[in-house]
């Protein structure tokens, strides 16, 4: 159940097969206080496969903590013109995850403390009353993103061809701290940064007619 740095590695590897395959990871956060531990995870090269990976924390008697995970959610824009320019192909990466589950356990024993569950790609949990010791909060889920083509005339900016959307890969951001529920940080600067790559779209196109 407990993950090693070792196995860790090894899983890893499987992220350049080109069949789907669990990837997973070790973090150490130490001693659980009120400053919030924040994670990034990168998953883009785990195409549309399952993920687990595994945050380790000590904790004072009778304390409380919480933990929050939030896909990121972040388009990646790329442009191809043909050579006359009468022809635009925008290529839209969308990072993302779902399914997520995180257990929590004591640091070697089973079965898990509690379990949580949530369909979409965000958990916001508090645990109260856990005993002084070390635990383990083990992060599962499924890298969900995906990526389209769509083909432009310019410069009247029709749509020629809408291309099939295709598995991509995630990524996420997982905070740990105590009792507090974490302020969730990452997923407003994913859509302030969604809103600036529209805009940044929306520009290029504009020039592009002129």
């Amino acid at each position: 159940m407990k993950i090693t740095n070792i196995a860790a590695a090894v899983l890893a590897l499987g992220i350049a097969s080109s069949a789907p395959s669990a990837s997973a990871a070790t973090f150490d956060d130490g001693l659980l206080t009120s400053a919030q531990i924040t994670t990034s995870r990168d998953y883009s090269s785990l195409i549309a496969a399952p993920f687990s990976d595994t945050y380790l924390f000590s904790i004072g008697a009778n304390q409380s903590a919480s933990f929050s995970i939030n896909g990121a959610s972040l388009p990646t824009v790329t442009y191809n013109f043909n050579p006359s320019h009468t022809q635009e192909v925008v290529t839209t990466t969308r990072l993302d995850i779902g399914n997520l589950s995180a257990k929590l356990y004591k640091v070697g024993t089973t079965p898990a403390l509690a379990t949580f569950n949530s369909p979409t790609n965000s958990l916001s949990e508090v645990v109260n009353g856990l005993a002084g010791g070390s635990y383990e909060i083990v992060v599962a889920g499924t890298t969900t993103g995906t990526t389209q083509s769509i083909k432009y005339s310019l410069p009247g900016n029709t749509v020629l061809a809408t291309g099939a959307s295709k598995p991509s890969g995630g990524q996420y951001t997982f905070a740990l701290n105590d009792g507090v529920p974490p302020v969730p940080e990452p997923e407003s600067y994913a859509l302030m940064l969604s809103g600036l790559a529209m805009v940044g779209f929306i520009a290029r196109r504009r020039k592009s007619r002129n």
